[in-house]
């Protein structure tokens, strides 16, 4: 957008909190809740599994939360922090056409039936 001389208020709300940038905004207290040790190990497994990817050169932190304020405000928002980077990561390989779409899918599918997940 070209800049111009003057911007509504709603406007300049809007670009003055981009999604990555919630300090000072008002939120809800959120409730502690122990985690169980599977929920924990999911994390470390996400974690460990990006940085890897870093380290072979698939991408980098910047790429990563940039990809991440990509998702969108219902995504974004709606996913937790370690699923937000299961996802850019699957993203950033399809993108880069080191797996297509119908691995992850099968992938995908393979996993839920080890879990016993239905199928959808």
């Amino acid at each position: 957008m070209d800049s111009p001389y003057h911007i509504g208020d709603e406007l300049y709300d809007a670009l003055r909190h981009v999604l990555h940038d919630v300090g000072g905004q008002p939120d809800v207290q959120v409730p502690y809740e122990a985690r169980h040790e599977a929920e924990r190990q999911w994390e470390m497994d996400t974690y460990v599994t990006c940085e890897c990817l870093a380290w072979r050169g698939v991408w980098n932190a910047e790429i990563r939360r940039r990809m991440e304020n990509d998702l969108g405000a219902t995504q974004y928002y709606g996913l937790p922090y370690y699923a937000r980077w299961a996802t850019t990561a699957a993203r950033v390989l399809v993108e880069k056409g080191i797996i297509t779409t119908d691995e992850l899918g099968t992938k995908i599918d393979e996993i839920r039936a080890r879990r016993g997940e239905v199928l959808s």
